[in-house]
């Protein structure tokens, strides 16, 4: 069990080889959508599902976004019976950890959503949309489709933090989309994709703080002088995360419904 206090960012996703495992004997029936939730029922929330297919068998490699969800799938997933084969998970080796790319990348506003919701549940945290307008293109330029929004996110124990973008900023543009997108007209589009990039932005004013008997806090970020390492800032904790029910509100997300974990099959 882990036996420490975990910071778990809401900005960007967890490095390269940090909080893995390795899923061995996997049957080549198996759906790899079983298998993710059948992860993420006995961990929690996936970074990232790989699955490697061979002739006669599969294997993955899975990503939490912390140590405790990490080594609770290997302890209940290690020697369980799926589709007939007994499959065995375990954590990689130090050389193994290394070999992995150790690039720090963006997180989306889906995973975001999914920390909040399974760390604070559906009821302790919410989302509001405060204003979506179409900015007045300088004189000479051409009009644009580009929206601008505006989200506040409230967090109980009184944490309140905005986040302000526009549909120009890429990072969320296709999120939650798919090929249901191309039913939108572009104005539309542009402007969930202002609303879900804006509600990114506000997010990754948070962290969470995990306890080690299981309880979950949230708190705002404070960005020290020295780069963009998190500092979480002084402020009311409430009660314990986890038995709140939060969610959002789906003015807010309706560019981000959908809260399935991207899944990779190579």
């Amino acid at each position: 069990a882990c036996t420490t206090m975990e910071l778990i960012r809401l900005d960007r996703r967890p490095l390269g080889g940090q909080f893995c495992v390795w899923v061995d004997g996997l049957a080549p029936s198996t759906d790899p959508a079983k298998l993710e939730r059948c992860l993420i029922q006995r961990g929690g929330p996936l970074e990232t599902l790989v699955v490697h297919q061979a002739s006669d068998v599969q294997w993955a490699t899975a990503q939490f976004f912390c140590e405790a969800d990490c080594e609770r799938c290997r302890q209940h997933c290690d020697g369980m019976v799926l589709d007939g084969r007994r499959v065995q998970v375990r954590r990689p080796t130090k050389g193994q950890r290394e070999s992995s790319s150790m690039y720090n990348q963006s997180l989306s506003s889906i995973k975001a959503i999914d920390l909040m919701n399974h760390f604070l549940g559906f009821n302790g945290w919410s989302s509001e949309v405060l204003a979506l307008w179409k900015p007045e293109a300088p004189d000479g330029v051409a009009s644009s489709d580009i929206f601008s929004a505006r989200v506040r996110v409230s967090v109980a124990g009184g944490i309140v933090v905005e986040g302000v973008s526009d549909s120009a900023s890429t990072v969320d543009m296709a999120v939650g989309g798919g090929l249901a997108d191309l039913a939108y007209a572009p104005s539309a589009r542009h402007k969930k994709a202002a609303i879900t990039n804006a509600l990114r932005a506000a997010l990754a004013q948070l962290v969470i703080i995990r306890f080690p008997d299981g309880r979950a806090v949230c708190r705002a970020v404070e960005i020290d002088s020295g780069g963009d390492r998190p500092q979480p800032a002084p402020v009311p904790t409430g009660g314990p995360g986890g038995g709140h029910s939060g969610g959002h509100s789906e003015a807010a997300t309706g560019a981000a419904t959908d809260h399935a974990s991207p899944l990779i099959v190579d």
